[in-house]
């Protein structure tokens, strides 16, 4: 019995011995991992919201990365001290077919000398046509079939099931076709020199999934070491036209979609982008969003925008904008174009709060009337951003870092977290209010008391400008 319990004591203690080891392995790697730096520096990484607002209003406001600075270049790729995503996705990959498929944590893959055939592929919808054209289109039919051979690439030996978690990079791996043949007899077929991140996207219209599959193509870009102008990206469905279409063309070379390939088209380059819900933007809890103030810089810089510095705290005006939700025609799911959580008392508040702060600029609009680019201007310049819950809350992610959002929510609506993070993760400042009052509710529209709304806007401007 002694015997056993010292051999069982034995067992515990290499076992803990062996864990405490692997560990220390993983932590390791992940902190010899490269370390990828900005342009000019930390980004104010080290600073909370409202040192960063010091800074930025009491000594002309910028945004994080000098916009100014001629030597910074807003097209990458870029490089971030506080990253470990990077480290960690490098720390666990599988090759496959001596380098010519490499799988990276069950988000995304890159290939090399691949071959993609559209003859073996089924489009149940027309790409890119206006929605109101194609009224109650069922979803499903806006996504591309593709049949075993769409993907072609070298390999003698066999692919491994790696894409356990991604329903999509598994089928899209089942339906790889392997060669061991050279790839010499597709000498006269087109090729494509530049490296393609192929995109499905699942929230095309919806603002905050179109930021966020905008956003991962943005990091795997820089994951490969590529400038925006280095890379393209194949849409990979059939969507309709949306409004957040012509960012692709935009930030990046090349938007393609299926229809503009060849029938046959060898790939030197091919990345197999990650499912929105793959996104570091949606993990929860973590203390740093990679990138996030280069993707900013980067989306603004492409789209034309460059934000200005600001006095604002010190001539007390303040640009404080409302983003009304109003009817308008997104998807064919919702031809009639009806959206709920409004505000009921649009120019009730305004006038309040006019007269309450007659020294800030108070505006309201809506978002979807302008062009990305306006869009992105508007939002760029704002202090003080309010609206009721939705997706247009993304653009938060745009906002120079040190201004201020306010979330608005109907009575028993669930709170989200997501724009309190991009929040956080900007180094905005953010609150949230919801309503209590039956009285003041109805299917569509909440009413927003206008002491309410000026203790709101009292409130963050402390934040925004402190003392």
């Amino acid at each position: 019995m002694v015997l056993f319990k010292e051999k069982c004591l034995y067992l515990m203690i290499a076992g803990m011995v062996n864990y405490i080891l692997g560990l220390g392995v993983v932590l390791w790697k992940i902190s010899h991992a490269p370390v990828r730096e900005y342009s000019k520096g930390c980004l104010d990484c080290a600073r909370t919201p409202g040192q960063t607002h010091r800074a930025a209003h009491g000594e002309n406001r910028s945004s994080g990365l000098p916009a100014s600075d001629p030597n910074f270049s807003h097209c990458g790729p870029f490089k971030d001290p506080q990253d470990t995503v990077f480290g960690y996705w490098n720390w666990k990959k599988v090759s496959m077919c001596d380098g010519h498929l490499i799988a990276y944590r069950d988000k995304f893959a890159l290939l090399r000398n691949v071959i993609v055939d559209r003859k073996r592929s089924k489009e149940w919808s027309v790409a890119g046509i206006a929605p109101d054209r194609v009224p109650h289109q069922k979803e499903e039919n806006e996504f591309i079939s593709i049949k075993k051979g769409f993907f072609q690439i070298l390999c003698s030996g066999t692919l491994t099931a790696v894409f356990n978690e991604t329903q999509m990079k598994r089928m899209w791996l089942q339906k790889t076709m392997t060669t061991d043949t050279s790839l010499d007899k597709y000498a006269i077929i087109p090729r494509e020199s530049k490296m393609t991140i192929i995109v499905t996207r699942f929230g095309y219209a919806n603002a905050y999934w179109a930021i966020v599959d905008m956003y991962n193509a943005f990091l795997l870009q820089n994951f490969f070491g590529k400038s925006c102008t280095e890379v393209k990206v194949l849409l990979l469905d059939s969507h309709p036209w949306g409004a957040f279409d012509g960012m692709w063309n935009t930030v990046f070379g090349k938007m393609l979609r299926l229809t503009d390939l060849h029938n046959v088209t060898l790939f030197k380059t091919v990345v197999w982008g990650m499912q929105s819900n793959q996104s570091p933007m949606l993990r929860r809890h973590m203390p740093h969003l990679p990138f996030v103030r280069p993707f900013r810089e980067t989306m603004l810089h492409r789209h034309g925008v460059r934000p200005q510095h600001s006095q604002a705290c010190k001539t007390s005006k303040l640009n404080v904008l409302f983003i009304w939700r109003h009817d308008y025609v997104a998807h064919p799911r919702n031809p009639s174009g009806r959206v709920t959580r409004k505000i009921a008392n649009e120019g009730e508040l305004l006038n309040h709060l006019q007269k309450t702060f007659p020294s800030f600029n108070i505006s309201g609009i809506q978002l979807d009337k302008l062009t990305i680019a306006n869009q992105l201007q508007l939002v760029s310049a704002t202090d003080i951003l309010i609206a009721m819950h939705g997706a247009a809350l993304a653009f938060t992610v745009f906002m120079t870092p040190g201004s201020g959002v306010i979330e608005l929510y109907p009575k028993g609506h669930g709170v989200s977290w997501h724009f309190e993070n991009l929040a956080r993760w900007n180094g905005v400042h953010y609150t949230r209010w919801q309503n209590v009052d039956f009285d003041a509710e109805n299917q569509e529209a909440t009413f927003i008391p206008p002491a309410v709304a000026s203790r709101l806007v009292r409130d963050m401007s402390q934040q925004v400008c402190p003392e």
